[in-house]
Order: C-alpha cells, then sequence, then structure tokens
C-alpha cells in the first residue's frame, strides 16, 4: 500500500523551512550554505521529534511507540564448521570473504572472531552476508582448506547497531511452557552464576547488557547469556531505537521520516521552530504551535498503545501452593540449580 499523499517527505519538509527562510521553494535554486543550512534545521527538527523537550504540563520526556519495534535474535552454542576454498581478499576494504562449506553463520557473530583450526589465526568478523558467507578483517587468503569455529560465550551476542536500551523482558520464541522469559541481571551477577555452578549449557534463563567500548562507528551493545546455550534459540524483545543520521534524515528525500501521516503536522512545526530559533533568534508562532502538537501527539500514542489488560490480580495463592515445592519455603527467594536467585520480578 502506497504511503497517504498527504504525508510529508524529507523533501516537503526542506522546501517548507527554505520558503521560511527566504530560500524559496525551487531546490535547484540553492547554493551550498543555503543547502547546508536547510539540512541542518531539519536534521535538528527531525531529532526534536524523535526525543521530544519536556513541555506543561508533562513532566517528563516521552517515548514514542514506534521508536520501540519488536525485533528477534539467536543465540547459539560454539558454532564450528570446514571451509573448501581459501578466502578472498580485498585490499581497498581491507577485508577477506569467508564461504563455508559446512556449518552456519549467523549475523549475530557480527564482532567475534573466526578462528581457523589448522592456522590457529583468528579474523574478526565484520559483516555478515548469509548463512554460508561472512566478511572478516585482515588478510586470510593464506588460509588453506581447513575447519573454522566461533565461540560466542566470552564476547557474548551482537545487539542491533541501533540498540538503545531494552524495552520489554526478552522471551524465547518456542513452544515451552515453562522459563520463555529470560531475566535481564547485571553482567557482575552473570559471572558470579558461570563461577558458581556447574551447568555449562542449557535453556537460556538470564541475560545481562553490556556495552562495547565506544570506537569511530559509536557505541556497540552485546547480550550475554546464562547458561551458555545447548541449542539455537530464538530471542523476541522490544528495544529503544537510536536512529542514525541516515534513519534520521532519510536517504533519498522522497523518503518519510518515523511515525507516519499523524505526525506529519509535528514534524513540519518542529523544524520551522528550529529555523525560526535559529535565524530569528526567538520563539514565536512555529514554536508554540510545535508545542500544541507535541501535546496533541503524545495523547494519541498514549491512547493508542496503552495497555488494556495489566495481568492477573489475585493473590498469587494458587500459585505459591502448587510450586510450593521448588520456591515456596524460600519466600522472595529460591534455590536454582544450586544458585540463590532472586524471583523479585
Amino acid at each position: 500500500m502506497a504511503e497517504p499523499t498527504l504525508n510529508l517527505t524529507v523533501d516537503d519538509l526542506k522546501k517548507e523551512v527554505a520558503y521560511f527562510l527566504g530560500f524559496g521553494r525551487d531546490s535547484s535554486a540553492w547554493d551550498s550554505e543555503q543547502m547546508a543550512t536547510i539540512d541542518s534545521v531539519v536534521r535538528s527538527g527531525l531529532r526534536q521529534v524523535y526525543h521530544p523537550p519536556v513541555v506543561p504540563p508533562l513532566t517528563k520526556p516521552h517515548e514514542w511507540s514506534f521508536m520501540r519495534p519488536m525485533t528477534t535474535m539467536q543465540v547459539f552454542p560454539p558454532q564450528s564448521g570446514t571451509i573448501t576454498a581459501a578466502p578472498t581478499y580485498d585490499s581497498a576494504s581491507g577485508t577477506s570473504t569467508v564461504v563455508a562449506a559446512t556449518g552456519t553463520f549467523y549475523k549475530e557473530m557480527i564482532g567475534l572472531k573466526l578462528k581457523f583450526t589448522t592456522s590457529g589465526n583468528e579474523y574478526p568478523i565484520a559483516s555478515w552476508t548469509n548463512s554460508t558467507t561472512v566478511v572478516v578483517t585482515g588478510d586470510a587468503s593464506g588460509e588453506s582448506v581447513q575447519g573454522w569455529s566461533v565461540d560466542p560465550t566470552v564476547l557474548g551476542f551482537r545487539l542491533p547497531d541501533d540498540f538503545g536500551g531494552l524495552d520489554s523482558d526478552i522471551t524465547i520464541q518456542d513452544n515451552q511452557t515453562y522459563y520463555n522469559t529470560i531475566k535481564l541481571t547485571g553482567e557482575a551477577r552473570m559471572r558470579a552464576l558461570k563461577q558458581a555452578t556447574s551447568i555449562t549449557s542449557s535453556r537460556p534463563r538470564w541475560a545481562a547488557l553490556r556495552p562495547e567500548p565506544p570506537s569511530a562507528s559509536g557505541q556497540r551493545w552485546r547480550l550475554l547469556i546464562w547458561p551458555e546455550p545447548d541449542a539455537v534459540y530464538t530471542l523476541q524483545y522490544r528495544y529503544n531505537i537510536n536512529l542514525d543520521a541516515p534513519n534520521a534524515l532519510p536517504t533519498p528525500d522522497s523518503a518519510y521520516p518515523a511515525g507516519g501521516l499523524p505526525f506529519a503536522e509535528l514534524y513540519l512545526e518542529s523544524c520551522l521552530a528550529v529555523a525560526e530559533q535559529r535565524i530569528d533568534d526567538t520563539q514565536d508562532v512555529h514554536t508554540k504551535r510545535f508545542h500544541q502538537c507535541l501535546l496533541t501527539a503524545i495523547e494519541r500514542d498514549m491512547a493508542q498503545f496503552a495497555q488494556e489488560h495489566f495481568g492477573y490480580n489475585g493473590d498469587g495463592s494458587d500459585w505459591r501452593s502448587s510450586r510450593r515445592g521448588r520456591f515456596g519455603r524460600y519466600g522472595r527467594y529460591g534455590y536454582d540449580d544450586g544458585v540463590v536467585v532472586s524471583y523479585d520480578g
């Protein structure tokens, strides 16, 4: 289905900003300095919508529903396989393409190291192409026909590049009755769990977030799992998205900002408010109009995506009696697989 024609593209926003600034709506007539000014204003206008300010009567920032997408990822035990041809090296990018004859590559392997069995050499996985092809950093063309392995148990599993924090529990996407929800805990707790139990691999029960060191490409995050997966599991969760520049200011200009038609006027007034403040050094008509549109959009977002049912409202007596053999004696704490764990939700 095509986007409603009443919606505004990034190009539409640029033209309206240009008209407000006195540059006219004909983009072919803008010089490089004018284009840079327009681009800067629109970027700020979009950021102001994606991460809105607190305006009365609001008391805290609002997080848009469209900024909290649902996604899936796969976690797995150490993987191995073989190659039957030497990797192909690309000197321009400084990377090598590895094609597996046996074994499976997962996109969550990005950032992990691919180790060749015979040589013992390791190469960071830079990108994932498909289940049989990855690109590694460095010249691996000298690796002969041999085995390969990837071990995710130390570094953890790569979260999306635009990951900005979890917004829901993590669940395992299968038909099991128990332990479909993975509890989130701290990284130090994960280390303690690994040291305090003899379990080496099983169905994942606990998870923790680990930030990677900042780099030129920005901040990235990994997910640590305990116990280490004994099979391939598909996890599902919602997360707060950090839109990068190509998404915050879509390319081509014919693309639409996130949120859809109901947010079109909000984006327009946000961009014009930024132009008003930067060029005229004042908060006037468009700033006031932006605040009005913002409050209306927040009310609509909260009404549309508000939770209708908040779960069971009993005293939990049936649960306690049926589960007493496992947890009941210990109140808020229980012994799980030989490790004392908290069940505080």
